[in-house]
């Protein structure tokens, strides 16, 4: 009898979970799953309130991914980030562009003459015109970001640019610029028509 009472009998199996975690929004998907699975039960389906809550944590990283790949398809001069530090999309650690180092050298007579008449106020506009007085100066055929910043420094534009090389890289996928070799970039003759388009 006490044999049969004994293979009959069940354990009860408890699992106490504490989390304390600050994190980025793009770590919220991962941490509900991980959330999910450990909070699911080990024979019985899960709860419908726990589904419930898992789906509502994914939708609003869902509508949070689409908001982000939404703005990135903006304006080049919206995704600039004039001065405005990124928001780390997981982790701690963020990557911080480094800013472009000014050329001594480079002799820029005339630029600042050359940039207030045109007074571009776009940043795509300013690259343009800087790569296309370059250009027609005999200076630089191809201009990188040192370039850029040089010129910027020289016509007095505001300089707080997080990431110099992304204004560019939108002037490549728009065919207004191309690549020359890693980090250098010419002018293409549509990017010349919009450099010539005046001041917007």
């Amino acid at each position: 009898m006490a044999g049969k009472k004994g293979e009959n009998a069940r354990s009860n199996r408890i699992r106490f979970i504490m989390l304390d975690a600050d994190l980025g929004d793009g770590n919220l998907t991962e941490l509900t799953g991980a959330i999910t699975q450990a909070l699911r039960p080990i024979h019985p389906a899960p709860k419908p309130v726990q589904q419930i809550a898992a789906r509502r944590v994914e939708d609003d990283a869902n509508e949070a991914t689409h908001a982000q790949a939404t703005s990135e398809e903006q304006e080049i001069e919206e995704t600039v980030g004039k001065g405005a530090a990124a928001k780390p999309s997981g982790g701690a650690c963020k990557y911080k562009p480094p800013i472009p180092a000014y050329m001594p050298d480079l002799d820029m007579t005339g630029f600042k003459d050359y940039a207030a008449q045109r007074n571009p106020k776009l940043a795509s506009k300013r690259f343009l015109n800087v790569a296309l007085w370059l250009r027609d100066q005999g200076k630089a055929d191809a201009i990188t970001t040192a370039h850029v910043y040089t010129a910027y420094r020289t016509a007095g534009w505001p300089t707080n640019i997080r990431d110099w090389d992304g204004p560019l890289r939108q002037l490549v996928k728009q065919d207004w610029m191309r690549r020359v070799k890693t980090g250098a970039y010419a002018l293409t003759p549509l990017g010349e028509a919009q450099a010539a388009k005046g001041t917007q």
